[in-house]
């Protein structure tokens, strides 16, 4: 199996309890993240926003909140957990899509902003799925990118480490009932690539004005980037 498709059905093993263990997990701090993500779009209140990798769109809902005037696009690839998302968004004005984020179903310079939730380290190339957010961004538009770090703080770096290659797969298997898709965040983060190297694939893909913040500790990182 792919990696494509060992996301997908991933995905949808766990999606009846996503959003709750992410909260259970994160200490409930991973609303906090996506606040952030969220201002960080720097957005006027009004056009056309791209949630991708959107899950269950609690991304979208949290756009609409901040700019009820803002026109939301949440696309995933994983039916499933969109189904979950379009459940809790009765009467907000979201329009679900299954698509992929390495080849988006949209013309070019359709979109005034877009947002990744932890979902660039998922993808079979992150390169090209960078690529796609820039050519369908409008000139001028913005990217966020919110996606799991590796903290370097001594002490701090080797609790986290436990926690996350020890605690939450034997936590997340235990109430879930699916241990390896909690491996595979460990996994997965780990092997995700450096900041730096983000930030090059953001240049190369032609964003402008690249800048990264980091939340509670590096175990976030939150990129942002101009469309030239």
């Amino acid at each position: 199996m792919d990696k494509r498709e060992y996301v997908r059905s991933s995905f949808a093993a766990i999606a009846e309890r996503y959003d709750q263990l992410n909260t259970l997990f994160s200490f409930g701090m991973d609303a906090w993240w996506r606040r952030e993500a969220i201002k960080a779009l720097g957005f006027s209140g009004e056009g056309l926003v791209l949630d991708c990798c959107a899950g269950t769109m609690r991304l979208g809902r949290g756009i609409l909140r901040q700019w009820p005037g803002a026109r939301v696009m949440a696309l995933d690839f994983s039916l499933v957990m969109l189904g979950r998302g379009i459940k809790r968004a009765h009467g907000v004005a979201i329009t679900p899509i299954g698509g992929d984020v390495e080849g988006l179903p949209f013309r070019d310079e359709t979109f005034d902003r877009a947002i990744v939730g932890f979902g660039v380290r998922n993808l079979a190339d992150p390169c090209s799925g960078i690529g796609e957010l820039s050519r369908v961004l409008k000139k001028g538009g913005r990217v966020v990118i919110l996606e799991f770090g590796r903290p370097t703080l001594p002490v701090f770096e080797d609790v986290y480490q436990w926690y996350l290659s020890r605690f939450i797969p034997w936590a997340g298997g235990l109430i879930s009932g699916h241990k390896e898709v909690y491996l595979y965040l460990h996994t997965s983060i780990m092997a995700f690539a450096e900041e730096h190297d983000v930030m090059a694939e953001m240049k190369l893909a032609g964003f402008s004005q690249i800048r990264r913040r980091q939340l509670t500790g590096g175990i976030v990182n939150l990129y942002m980037g101009e469309k030239v």
